[in-house]
């Protein structure tokens, strides 16, 4: 069999050699790309490092705020107590959405994504303790509306709703609070309406 040689074209070897320069030069541009794609992440690292480190200080002056004795003393003014601990629980809340962002990229750069527990469980700490003197707020103002109102344009039908409704946040109350002064004070004092407002003699019906 006869062999055919094929004898190359006039700039094949330049040709060739251009190629391989551009191989070359997209290979370099490659490495480029993943070392500033490990640059930005690392960067982004740190990022999320000093924001979880903010966190934390606002978590322990939160906590500081949240586990203060006066906090379940019933010698605090509710309207103080309410204001504050409203002011603490709406910056967890903050920083409770910075959380999701946080997850969320690290998870899009299939990192190491970081627990908030810690977080998640304080907010409910103070939200609870928020709650009851909100509620106790919400029982006086209640109450003072009900005492400036003449006794014939009570509505019984809308007070027993209202008094069940306080009812009812005492229960979940009780469930996330330890037993405590403060929500034995606001318990006292909605039973102490009943006491005085019977249901009947509001109906007109014990005369």
């Amino acid at each position: 069999m006869d062999v055919y040689e094929i004898p190359p074209l006039d700039g094949d070897l330049d040709n060739f050699k251009q190629l391989h320069q551009t191989l070359l030069s997209l290979r370099g541009v490659w490495a480029a790309q993943e070392a500033n794609k490990e640059k930005i992440t690392n960067e982004l690292i740190e990022k999320f490092k000093a924001e979880v480190d903010l966190m934390g200080e606002r978590m322990a002056a939160a906590r500081e705020v949240a586990e203060a004795q006066e906090v379940l003393s019933i010698e605090s003014d509710p309207i103080s107590m309410s204001l504050g601990l409203k002011e603490v629980l709406d910056t967890l809340l903050i920083d409770e959405e910075r959380s999701k962002k946080i997850m969320e990229d690290q998870t899009k750069l299939r990192i190491e994504v970081t627990s908030f527990d810690e977080l998640n469980q304080l907010i409910l700490f103070v939200r609870a303790r928020y709650q009851l003197w909100d509620a106790i707020v919400r029982w006086d103002e209640q109450k003072a509306t009900w005492d400036e109102t003449p006794y014939t344009e009570l509505s019984p039908e809308m007070m027993e709703a209202e008094i069940e409704e306080f009812g009812e946040e005492m229960e979940q109350l009780e469930g996330s609070l330890p037993p405590n002064d403060v929500l034995l004070m606001l318990r006292q004092r909605v039973e102490r309406v009943l006491q005085y407002w019977d249901h009947e003699e509001i109906l007109g019906e014990g005369g």
